[in-house]
């Protein structure tokens, strides 16, 4: 490669990279339906009621989850510990809590700027806003939607 050229051949192939990850043509992550979430949640509901507890822990923390199982953040890794295999079971990459309740994060694709992220949320309060299945299911759903699977549950999409 002449290397008056070499830049200017870095610079395409960083901006065809950019346009593949905005476009999802990396991605190996597609939004999964409601039901596929309901489906999950029903197969595994034993996990989602051990992982319920982490929401009466009395603190605000962040969970990660990776190949290697979940690691703390701003909480004490035996607390973190007892919830891993149960996390790793229903596929959660992330988990936020706050005030009792729990953010479970399986998944996202995209950019800052636009993309999805999907998964769980729960909370003892039923006062949260939710939709119906068929609005879940439609093309035209809302950017962020709670669908109720029971026992503080709800299966959750954000599009941004």
């Amino acid at each position: 490669m002449n290397p008056r050229t070499r830049p200017a051949v870095l610079v395409a192939a960083l901006v065809l990279l950019l346009f593949a990850l905005s476009t999802g043509g990396c991605s190996s992550f597609s939004v999964p339906s409601v039901d596929q979430l309901v489906s999950r949640y029903q197969t595994n509901r034993a996990h989602f009621a051990q992982i319920a507890g982490l929401a009466s822990v009395d603190a605000t923390f962040g969970v990660e989850v990776d190949k290697y199982g979940a690691r703390g953040i701003d909480i004490k890794d035996k607390v973190v510990s007892r919830y891993s295999k149960a996390l790793a079971t229903i596929g959660a990459t992330h988990v936020s809590a706050s005030d009792h309740t729990l953010d479970v994060t399986l998944g996202s694709e995209g950019l800052a700027v636009s993309g999805a992220e999907w998964g769980y949320y729960y909370s003892t309060d039923s006062a949260e806003e939710t939709v119906s299945l068929d609005v879940a299911r439609s093309p035209d759903a809302p950017e962020m939607w709670l669908y109720p699977l029971g026992d503080g549950w709800y299966a959750t999409v954000y599009r941004f």
